[in-house]
């Protein structure tokens, strides 16, 4: 029983965080156009990532926690690489 309200519960987790992973990804893909806005999405995406393998790990799934939060930092690092990037990017094209 407990096994199913964690598979529940991680589902719902999911379905919260998918709309900032999608953002992200778009953010990612179209980061001249948006600029500031992808790079806050990125920001979004990368913190979402940690958080659901935290909240995998904490929810009794080890080892699915002990695979999703190492990449959730790496995909949280990465996020904040290309919004760092599109921050920079935003910031020298605007004082050409």
């Amino acid at each position: 029983m407990a096994y199913g309200s964690d598979s529940t519960a991680l589902l719902i987790l999911a379905g919260i965080m998918l709309p900032f992973y999608v953002l992200g990804l778009l953010g990612c893909i179209f980061a001249d156009r948006l600029k500031v806005m992808s790079g806050i999405f990125m920001i979004l995406a990368g913190g979402c990532a940690v958080f659901t393998g935290l909240m995998t790990l904490a929810g009794g799934l080890e080892v699915l926690g002990i695979l999703a939060l190492p990449l959730g930092v790496i995909d949280a690092l990465l996020y904040l690489v290309a919004a760092i990037l599109t921050f920079v990017s935003k910031t020298t094209s605007s004082t050409q």
